[in-house]
């Protein structure tokens, strides 16, 4: 299967504003594109990919349910060869749910303490509605430290869990979009709990400022100097329609995908970079050694 993966940023207006992110994250000084101009760029995606036998998208917010135009194509299209991935806070109606549902490929339904909006109940149902449909997703509860929403968070996590449901309790960065490498000030407690449920196992006999920086520190790889296939199996899109490689922005910009259809990469490239910050980067295919340019 000749398979192409691609993270759409689409905008950044979400219609939950916790506190724990950045208001890049919200606030819209990217907004979400009108229904022609989404319309034109996907038309030229199309034609850009069209020798892959499969695509998946991946829309990214924001909250990616705010946009009409990506509502409308995750409830309507009948190209078998597209699927889509979705991180979405789960607000949408139950009935588009019930509509867009088979057209995906995986949902990561993210939870939100319920003082920034999401209702238990909601949330539940979407699940529900996945479950039903044969539709792969995941949970992901977000943790900040605040005891009270922690506390909760946590019995969100273990109720899924008891379900066997899979799900992630996750620790959230200060500088999220800005470093991801400086975790909230999580007492000691916290951290042991979180480390513990993601078996992760940090140097116990060290401070927990200590073992913070050893998990931050694992995050990461270093792919200098090995061949790359991000432009080749995978693509970003930023808010502005430029697609590139990958998000660490390599090797520049195979061009925008409002204004016209785009040629990529058909080889791998070498790897310029000392630090691989990013999951979708992370993922894609590597060289296994170094072609001595590191």
């Amino acid at each position: 299967m000749n398979k192409l993966s691609i993270q759409w940023q689409i905008g950044n207006e979400c219609n939950f504003k916790c506190d724990y992110c950045h208001p890049d994250c919200y606030d819209g000084s990217n907004p979400f594109i009108d229904y022609d101009k989404f319309q034109r760029g996907f038309e030229n995606l199309q034609a850009s990919v069209d020798s892959y036998d499969q695509i998946e998208i991946e829309f990214q917010g924001g909250e990616p349910t705010v946009s009409n135009a990506i509502r409308d194509k995750l409830s309507s299209d009948t190209d078998s060869r597209y699927r889509y991935i979705l991180t979405t806070n789960a607000s949408a109606d139950l009935e588009w749910w019930a509509k867009a549902a088979p057209n995906f490929s995986h949902v990561t339904l993210a939870w939100h303490n319920d003082s920034v909006g999401t209702q238990f109940s909601h949330f539940h149902s979407v699940g529900k509605i996945l479950q039903d449909n044969n539709t792969s997703f995941s949970i992901i509860v977000n943790a900040p430290n605040d005891q009270l929403i922690w506390d909760n968070a946590k019995q969100v996590y273990e109720y899924y869990q008891s379900l066997g449901i899979s799900s992630q309790f996750k620790a959230l960065y200060t500088n999220y979009q800005r470093g991801n490498n400086q975790f909230m000030p999580y007492t000691e407690e916290q951290w042991e709990y979180y480390t513990r449920v993601n078996n992760i196992q940090p140097p116990k006999e060290e401070p927990v400022e200590v073992q913070i920086t050893w998990v931050e520190q694992r995050l990461y790889n270093n792919y200098k100097g090995h061949l790359c296939w991000a432009g080749v199996n995978q693509i970003v899109i930023n808010y502005f329609g430029f697609v590139q490689r990958g998000w660490c922005a390599a090797d520049g910009s195979f061009g925008n995908v409002y204004e016209q259809p785009l040629v990529l990469d058909a080889k791998p490239r070498v790897c310029p970079r000392d630090l691989c910050k990013n999951l979708f980067d992370q993922r894609a295919k590597k060289s296994d050694n170094s072609w001595g340019f590191a």
